[in-house]
């Protein structure tokens, strides 16, 4: 009976302490003392009912209860769960640090066998006053101090979570320790103090390289996140170079029509000079003509591409539907519109201009999916591997500075977890990209792509 008031009373400090540790944690004030009294309550009574079957540290007590609690405290706070998982298992451990603490103290003091502790006696009760009333002080004085919620960032979550779990591991075979050890020598003594503080230091360690190997983490993500940046300007620097190409050679063209014109005029040949002037506004409206997207960048780009391709005798049709708002960055989605357009011209002018050259660019919604479709003729001397896919494949002389179409193509549809599909069919390529626009992103699709002959 005394050893059942005696579970009852460490049962209310140890949910007591625990809660108020949480309480300090997430600074709540107003919190429903009558509601809380009520739960905690119970939660005590449950507790020292599984105590009573299972026994003193036992694993699937242990187990039942910590789980119980975690929920309990997390109605209470209105906190999710995994965050008070966390600050739970905290809990625990500084609980535990406190009571060995405590408990090797009074063993060395009063030269006893560690076991005594866990029976009904004097020590037990001198070891629960000091280990609580310390960890008690700990909370009320030195919690806010140390900032606990600044160490326990998303990024070192798991860390945390498996460190807590293998000091509660710890805890577990301590007390089974206490429960059983007979130490007869100062020797064991230390032994039985050096297995706690070595788990402690155990865990820091873990946890110093955990967090150093996340920093490495998120510098490398920086650099790639840099590294993209700068490709994005590399994009952008060589589409205005294209446009001020364009503008440059529509003012030549302008100057050379002026100057046939003017010759024509000065003959007096008014017919052909008139027919000279039809051809001309036939040429400059097709070159003039601007293809609408709902978006100016993709709006420019593509008009740049169409007159490059009207330039080089190349057939260039255009199907673009898409909303002004998307998930997909415009950036990206010009990346990919601009590499898909630079190869498939490029390959065109592989062809003898006596064959077709065509060039076909598809891009529209299909319910949540951004569907990108591109096909152009191309020689059949020239094949694409399935290497050249994830490697930089061009047939421009100078590969150094070309061939990073399909791999940017890539890197961007991964980015936001598509599909990619490359078929190679001898005398035309297909390009099928397949993108999940915000909501389905979470679906987790795997990019692909392969070669179909």
């Amino acid at each position: 009976m005394d050893l059942t008031i005696m579970n009852i009373f460490t049962n209310i400090l140890d949910t007591v302490l625990v809660f108020y540790f949480l309480v300090r944690i997430f600074q709540k004030k107003n919190i429903n003392r009558k509601n809380s009294v009520m739960f905690l309550s119970n939660l005590v009574i449950f507790s020292t009912l599984i105590n009573h079957v299972f026994g003193l540290a036992n694993s699937l007590g242990f187990i039942a209860i910590f789980i119980v609690s975690t929920i309990v405290y997390s109605y209470l706070l209105d906190e999710k769960f995994p965050k008070i998982l966390i600050y739970s298992i905290l809990a625990t451990i500084f609980m535990f640090i406190f009571e060995l603490t405590a408990a090797n103290i009074i063993v060395l003091v009063f030269q006893i066998q560690p076991s005594l502790i866990l029976e009904l006696n004097i020590y037990r009760i001198l070891g629960i006053i000091c280990s609580k009333g310390g960890f008690y002080l700990f909370i009320k004085y030195l919690i806010r101090k140390i900032n606990i919620p600044l160490y326990m960032k998303t990024s070192s979550i798991k860390t945390i979570i498996l460190i807590g779990f293998f000091n509660i591991l710890v805890i577990y075979m301590t007390l089974t320790l206490y429960k059983y050890i007979m130490v007869e020598s100062v020797t064991a003594y230390i032994y039985l103090i050096g297995m706690g503080i070595g788990a402690i230091i155990f865990s820091w360690i873990i946890y110093s390289t955990s967090k150093k190997m996340i920093y490495q983490y998120q510098q490398e993500m920086i650099w790639k996140v840099k590294e993209e940046e700068f490709h994005k300007k590399d994009f952008y620097i060589k589409s205005m170079s294209d446009i001020l190409h364009t503008i440059r050679s529509q003012r030549h063209d302008l100057n050379n029509y002026l100057s046939t014109l003017y010759g024509l005029m000065c003959l007096g040949d008014f017919d052909d000079a008139k027919a000279y002037i039809t051809k001309i506004n036939d040429r400059v409206s097709n070159m003039n003509k601007i293809i609408e997207t709902n978006h100016p960048v993709i709006t420019a780009l593509v008009s740049i591409k169409k007159n490059k391709a009207f330039e080089e005798n190349i057939d260039m049709e255009l199907e673009i539907d898409i909303p002004e708002e998307l998930s997909i960055d415009f950036v990206d989605l010009s990346i990919i519109i601009g590499n898909i357009l630079d190869n498939a011209i490029e390959a065109c002018t592989l062809i003898d201009k006596k064959f077709e050259r065509k060039v076909y660019l598809s891009i529209n919604m299909e319910e949540t999916y951004l569907i990108i479709k591109a096909n152009n003729t191309k020689s059949q001397k020239i094949k694409l591997e399935t290497k050249d896919i994830t490697n930089r494949f061009t047939t421009k002389a100078d590969k150094e500075n070309h061939g990073f179409g399909l791999g940017n193509i890539e890197f961007i549809v991964n980015q936001y977890n598509g599909i990619m599909n490359i078929e190679d069919l001898g005398s035309e390529f297909r390009v099928n990209i397949r993108i999940p626009m915000e909501g389905d992103l979470s679906r987790g699709l795997q990019s692909t792509a392969y070669v179909k002959r």
